[in-house]
């Protein structure tokens, strides 16, 4: 079936360090699939990056990475600004995290036009990441409740008024309390209807502005359902979808390998503290007569500021 459906052409694996892309990748591996990619991209001290390598590896398949740098992204600029004017349609902001990679990938022949693109959109979500962690501690929850738990976590309302008043106005249909099951049931209906099938899918237009094909193997609607049912406790962090993924990737041969985000969260803020501190010393050097000493700066300038 897949040989029929893939023909001749490529088919090509967006691979991150989470569940989602790593299910399709114990797939592919279950069906002996041929002729596939795995590619990767982003800031090199991310551990996914590695992380990504190692599962693609498990499997045989060829594994790309794209660094993106200030200089990448300045390069396609012009590109950039093309994509977004095809990708928008007023229905939610233009998807560009992709963009440079697959920009990369096609200009160096690493994958062709026509390929079949396979994301991990979006499974984790229908399994319960999207629900405010906080929640699984009550009982009841009011309308309230419900509306500012989706303001807070999609960030409405924060240039637009209308959008926040609409969906108070949505919300006030329910009177008295809601029990968990049907607070979190209108949490991931919000998400479906506004994020998932808005932002997710025209995240997807990246593929076809460079003449790729896409396909969405955990849309399917039976998963879909299977992930929904999940109840309770179960639901938090998405805990027994996780459970199922790694137990079907080892059983697939691939190994359990998890990103700590701990560490990657402590470097972005490090990172960040950095490059304020950094902003600060050039305050300081021009407002001293250290700019006097040509040297100085030269080594400062090819040291401090390219870290």
């Amino acid at each position: 079936m897949l040989e029929a459906v893939q023909g001749n052409r490529q088919l090509v694996l967006p691979l991150s360090g989470g569940y989602d892309s790593r299910s399709i990748l114990a797939v592919l591996k279950r069906l002996n699939a041929k002729n596939v990619v795995c590619f990767s991209y982003g800031d090199k001290l991310n551990d996914e990056v590695e992380i990504s390598r190692k599962l693609a590896e498990s499997c045989g398949f060829p594994y790309y990475y794209v660094e993106y740098s200030k200089e990448l992204c300045l390069s396609l600029e012009s590109d950039r600004i093309k994509y977004e004017n095809f990708a928008f349609n007023f229905t939610s902001l233009p998807h560009v995290q992709d963009f440079y990679a697959i920009h990369k990938l096609m200009s160096t022949g690493k994958i062709q036009v026509g390929d079949i693109v396979m994301p991990g959109h979006s499974a984790d979500y229908s399994a319960g990441t999207h629900i405010p962690i906080k929640s699984f501690q009550k009982q009841s929850f009011t309308a309230k409740d419900l509306y500012k738990d989706l303001i807070s976590f999609h960030l409405i309302g924060s240039g637009s008024k209308f959008v926040s008043a609409s969906l108070k106005s949505s919300l006030s249909r329910f009177q008295g309390s809601l029990d968990f099951e049907k607070y979190r049931k209108e949490i991931e209906l919000f998400d479906y209807k506004e994020r998932q099938s808005k932002l997710t899918v025209n995240s997807i237009r990246i593929y076809d502005y460079f003449g790729l094909n896409a396909f969405l193997p955990l849309w399917d609607l039976k998963l879909k359902q299977q992930l929904m049912s999940i109840a309770g406790a179960d639901r938090k962090n998405a805990e027994k979808y996780r459970e199922w993924v790694i137990r079907f990737c080892v059983e697939s041969g691939i190994p359990n390998l998890t990103r700590n985000r701990e560490v990657r969260e402590a470097y972005i803020s490090i990172r960040n503290v950095f490059n304020y501190l950094k902003v600060i010393f050039v305050h300081k050097l021009y407002t001293s007569n250290i700019l006097g000493n040509t040297f100085l700066m030269s080594y400062i300038s090819n040291t401090f500021f390219k870290l």
